[in-house]
């Protein structure tokens, strides 16, 4: 019998693997949206783009803080060019890789074709994973870490799971942000004191 491999710091002895098992059979089913084109065009922007890799870069530094795994965390990050980060950055800000990049923009187009599904559900984000992954091809992700996850178990391997922390991180933020912007007021009554005048005649 295989062992489960745990590769970070705050994860539970018992995991449900259905979880991991949703992300290896997730069927590759068409974005239901009529604007699914303008998505695609949307992010191919590369201001959009440039966005995507400041959160993926954000969502790398938070990995490694918890990750067991040295050889894991080598794989995250890499020495490319990102503009944003690049003006951003004083040193501080880390570059994510491209497969973490990647992983981050399929998300953000499962992210803005399904926001129906934020507004549906009260906790939408695995059901967001499971449409992410679909999409992936994960043998083609992180291929440096092939022989790593030789002898760990298939449906727990450290390559499902550092694809699922990245999805659920990203999709944490987003859904923040996203729920941030639809509790704001639609037109703003003041262009000052906006945080303390929220309708007229007050």
């Amino acid at each position: 019998m295989q062992q489960q491999y745990y590769m970070f710091q705050a994860q539970k002895k018992k995991e449900n693997r259905e979880d991991y098992i949703d992300i290896l059979c997730g069927e590759d089913t068409e974005m239901e949206n009529d604007y699914c084109d303008s998505i695609v065009d949307n992010i191919n922007n590369h201001i959009t783009h440039d966005v995507i890799e400041y959160i993926a870069g954000a969502i790398v530094r938070k990995i490694k803080k918890i990750i067991q795994c040295n050889e894991c965390a080598a794989v995250l990050s890499a020495n490319n060019n990102c503009s944003l980060i690049d003006i951003k950055t004083r040193g501080y800000l880390i570059k994510p890789s491209k497969d973490v990049t990647d992983i981050c923009i399929k998300a953000e187009r499962v992210f803005k074709s399904n926001t129906v599904l934020i507004k549906q559900k009260s906790n939408p984000i695995n059901t967001l994973i499971v449409k992410t992954t679909s999409t992936i091809e994960i043998n083609k992700l992180f291929q440096t870490l092939n022989n790593h996850i030789l002898n760990q178990s298939p449906l727990h391997n450290h390559l499902l799971q550092l694809i699922k922390n990245i999805l659920l991180y990203y999709f944490k933020i987003r859904i923040h942000h996203y729920n941030k912007n639809q509790s704001q007021p639609q037109q703003r009554i003041r262009s000052a004191l906006t945080k303390i005048i929220h309708f007229k005649h007050q």
